[in-house]
């Protein structure tokens, strides 16, 4: 297991590892939710009908409610004596603490202990935590098809105008009991978008609003075998396969996306004519 180098990053997976270990004590109907809010990272512990259907977010309604335990990355829980306790020894005083979410979290579910365990493994290659909520984010945790992975010391968010997503650059781990589809690669996996995206915000946040396109010159490209225009009707293909969702908010990305590429096809052009 590597260590992160960030103490806060190192607590909060330890969040994580603490569920996993209450599964192994036989509370598997237990699920957790990360997220940031002001404060920073919180950790919220409920069982498993709390959760929206994708399996990794409580609705904003039933985060108060007194069957969900919310801890941040500091004092678990806001518990005095937890300085020096490993993932079991918090597991342990959970079940002492709060004998009524633990109750409701007895059971089994090795399916979705089984994807915490990989999700824990992924984590603790790099300095990363997942997170379903933050501050500003465009659209809703119950709508995420996939779950983002903050990176510390990486600029992890793309502003979409006011609204923001975690960049597509960065990681995102399978939802639980949802495998890899044998279809069609859903765009958000394809650097052909993502980077576009990626540099279109970054064009944004630096005072750009303008794409330039030369109609004549990106022509012949537009009707080319894996050209944009089929790339982008297997990117659209994939939005209706994995995006099942009211909105399907891949849609209106990738009509920014393939602006972008063909802007950057007009400009090459442009300069191959000087």
């Amino acid at each position: 297991m590597m260590k992160s180098k960030y103490e806060w990053i190192r607590k909060a997976q330890r969040c994580l590892r603490m569920l996993s270990e209450l599964h192994r004590l036989g509370f598997q109907h237990l699920r957790g939710m990360p997220y940031f809010n002001a404060q920073g990272f919180r950790f919220a512990i409920a069982p498993r009908h709390y959760f929206s259907g994708n399996g990794i977010a409580i609705p904003a309604a039933k985060l108060s409610d007194e069957f969900v335990a919310i801890t941040g990355a500091g004092h678990y829980f806001n518990w005095t004596d937890t300085d020096g306790n490993d993932a079991r020894a918090l597991a342990e005083k959970f079940i002492t603490r709060f004998p009524d979410i633990a109750l409701a979290g007895k059971g089994r579910d090795w399916e979705y202990a089984g994807w915490l365990s990989e999700l824990i493994g992924f984590l603790e290659q790099g300095d990363m935590i997942p997170t379903v909520w933050w501050e500003e984010m465009n659209g809703r945790p119950e709508d995420l098809l996939a779950l983002p992975v903050w990176v510390e010391g990486k600029d992890n968010i793309d502003w979409i105008g006011e609204r923001s997503i975690i960049s597509q650059t960065n990681p995102h781990f399978p939802l639980p009991g949802k495998p890899e589809s044998s279809g069609s690669e859903w765009w958000g996996r394809q650097p052909y978008w993502t980077d576009a995206l990626h540099e279109m915000s970054q064009a944004m946040q630096d005072g750009g609003r303008l794409v330039t396109i030369d109609v004549k010159k990106i022509s012949d490209q537009l009707f080319i075998e894996n050209g944009p225009a089929y790339k982008l009707l297997s990117a659209m293909n994939s939005v209706s396969e994995h995006e099942g969702y009211e909105g399907f908010k891949g849609a209106p990305r990738l009509v920014l996306a393939l602006l972008w590429k063909l802007q950057e096809i007009s400009e090459q052009r442009n300069r191959e004519d000087e």
